[in-house]
């Protein structure tokens, strides 16, 4: 688990995978700093330089009460605190032209694509860290946290930018992006103390009290939704009765395990996407019941969704639009992207591939497809990052769902 120096790793990852991209893009000269806004006329004003600066940092509503009450009525510690937070950060661009607007693409196009700081991704930037930077940055444990970490972009109205560059003084505004990271979860160095054993009523000795749930793996065979579908949580003394599990951000649901706790058969998410497990109980503390998460999955439950191939619709508009259903739906504010990838190309040409983008939510879902070209199309929904499934005919070539654009269609 991440500890107090988890903050200052995300600043570092993000530092790291764009001077990665400006690398892999050939933009020499770069230089990424860290910090508030400042003039460079000190520097040199015309050298490309995207600066990343932590600007606010809030709780996080669903995780601000998973490891909540943390001590008894006595004061004693049982469970280790954990601070869930959202980090919110201003990209700002500078250079001669074009460079600021090219930067601004890289970064743009650079989250979009890695949307998630993977342990193997926060693992390469502790290991580049620059000189002098603190040793408990690396050793932060960020990699080890079991919830994802989403790198998403965050809407800043011409208002509130203008009122957000007044705050830095003599600091004349440049072009910049907002973005927000979540969830950091960072954990008290704390070690909880064992409590004395409960004695029940009429035995002469305290009984061993009970250890905590661990979770080893979830298990989900096949990633593609369905309705009524179950997932497995392994691990060892699972909640016995009155368990609970949390997947992502969503409020814990009640699922019982079979004596032993082993196993947990627990309902798959009604959503697509990549999902933290925690698993604990309610438990009975002197101000009343509450929820106690108590352990997590070291990996995370992937859903992706289907498309229905009976379902896909193309209307002659301006631009002309593709529509489709999806199972399950897509809730707001989820990413969702349409792939479509040309079938049997003619011989000795690169297959068409296009990529849609949509801010639809529900069970159908609709895109414009400007500019394709006649021809039979695979096609795919991306929703978080997480593609819907192609099915293989008899010689295990991808041949469905897909669409036939006829000539013309394409170019509303």
């Amino acid at each position: 688990m991440s500890d107090y120096a988890a903050v200052a790793a995300v600043t570092e990852t993000l530092r790291f995978l764009l001077l990665k991209a400006a690398e892999d893009a050939q933009i020499n000269g770069i230089e990424i700093t860290v910090g508030r806004p400042k003039d460079s006329k000190n520097g040199d004003p015309n050298r490309p330089r995207i600066n990343i600066y932590l600007y606010q940092v809030e709780p996080n509503a669903s995780f601000r009460n998973a490891s909540s009450p943390t001590r008894d009525a006595a004061g004693s510690l049982y469970q280790k605190p954990q601070a869930p937070l959202n980090l919110h950060y201003l990209m700002s661009f500078y250079g001669e032209e074009p460079k600021p607007q090219l930067l601004l693409g890289l970064t743009a196009v650079t989250l979009k694509a890695f949307p998630f700081l993977t342990p193997q991704l926060i693992g390469e930037a502790m290991a580049a860290l620059p000189s002098g930077t603190p040793k408990s940055v690396a050793a932060s444990g960020l990699g080890d946290q079991s919830v994802d970490i989403r790198v998403s972009p965050h809407k800043i109205s011409l208002d509130e930018m203008s009122k957000f560059w007044t705050s830095f003084f003599q600091v004349p505004y440049t072009l910049s992006m907002a973005y927000d990271v979540s969830v950091v979860l960072l954990d008290a160095q704390l070690t909880p103390a064992t409590p004395l054993p409960v004695k029940p009523g009429g035995a002469s000795h305290p009984t061993a009290p009970a250890s905590l749930p661990t979770v080893s793996k979830v298990v989900l065979v096949d990633p593609y939704f369905e309705p009524g579908k179950t997932f497995e949580i392994h691990g060892t003394l699972l909640p016995l009765s009155e368990g609970l599990v949390q997947v992502g951000d969503e409020e814990p649901v009640s699922v019982d395990s079979a004596p032993g706790g082993q196993v947990m058969t627990v309902p798959v998410p009604a959503v697509s996407g990549s999902f933290g497990v925690r698993v604990g109980r309610k438990m009975r503390l002197g101000s009343g019941p509450r929820n106690v998460l108590q352990a997590a999955s070291p990996n995370p439950l992937v859903v992706k969704p289907v498309v229905d191939a009976g379902s896909i619709r193309v209307k002659r508009t301006k631009p002309p639009t593709l529509s489709l259903k999806l199972d399950p739906p897509v809730v707001a504010g989820q990413s969702l992207s349409l792939l479509l990838n040309e079938l049997d190309p003619a011989a000795g040409t690169t297959p068409n591939a296009y990529r849609f983008e949509s801010t639809d939510s529900g069970d159908r879902v609709s895109f414009a497809i400007p500019g394709v070209a006649a021809g039979s199309y695979l096609v795919q929904a991306q929703v978080d990052g997480q593609a819907s499934r192609l099915d293989t005919d008899a010689n295990g070539t991808y041949s469905s769902p897909s669409v036939t654009l006829k000539k013309g269609t394409g170019h509303g």
